[in-house]
């Protein structure tokens, strides 16, 4: 039956006999390191140690752009269920109805395509913002009730 040992570094399980070097003389056993990874450069052992790897996946696994997209599938999903309320209207509306707004945390604009037209043109006219302020509450007031 032969020994097998885990090499610290590349992380392979190999023989120990055929594989590790032994310990100097005073001391009883074999290194942690394979012979192959005991000839790499330090550069070399860099990149291919096991925890280095690890710790690179781990990273990239955390990474913004990954948890980003996992907030927007989360939310889409939502979404696709229930509708997403709109924040002019109040009501509910499938999510083709939303154009896309990439800094927003969910990919997608607070007002519907409507109501984000509707905004535009009363916004273009003089004293639109007033105009624009009293058409939202009474939109709401119908919607909320």
């Amino acid at each position: 039956m032969t020994m097998t040992k885990s090499c610290q570094c590349c992380g392979r399980v190999l023989p120990v006999l055929a594989q590790f070097a032994r310990l100097p003389a005073p001391s009883i056993g074999f290194r942690d390191i394979c012979q192959n990874c005991e000839m790499l450069q330090p550069h070399e052992v860099a990149q291919f140690t096991r925890a280095t790897v690890e710790r690179e996946y781990a990273l990239q696994r955390n990474s913004k752009a990954v948890r980003k997209s996992d907030r927007l599938a989360a939310c889409l999903a939502r979404y696709a269920a229930e509708g997403k309320r709109c924040g002019s209207c109040y009501l509910s509306k499938p999510v083709v109805d939303f154009s896309k707004c990439a800094p927003r945390s969910d990919g997608l604009q607070p007002y519907c395509r409507a109501c984000d037209t509707l905004r535009r043109q009363l916004l273009a006219r003089p004293a639109g913002l007033a105009l624009w302020q009293t058409v939202r509450a009474e939109m709401r007031k119908q919607n909320k009730s």
